[in-house]
């Protein structure tokens, strides 16, 4: 879906859509972070910073 499509669908500002989203990739990248360890290879992430 596209953010229109969700902001639409979920009656909020397109801004609201995206910060969400935003937040909850770096949440989640977070996560991943702290179990990096024990995670299998194929699913650790990189040095990105």
């Amino acid at each position: 879906q596209s953010y229109q499509e969700i902001a639409e669908t979920m009656n909020l500002n397109i801004g609201t859509v995206k910060s969400r989203l935003s937040r909850a990739r770096v949440s989640v990248r977070n996560c991943l972070q702290a179990v990096q360890e024990l995670l299998p290879p194929e699913f650790r992430l990189g040095d990105e910073e």
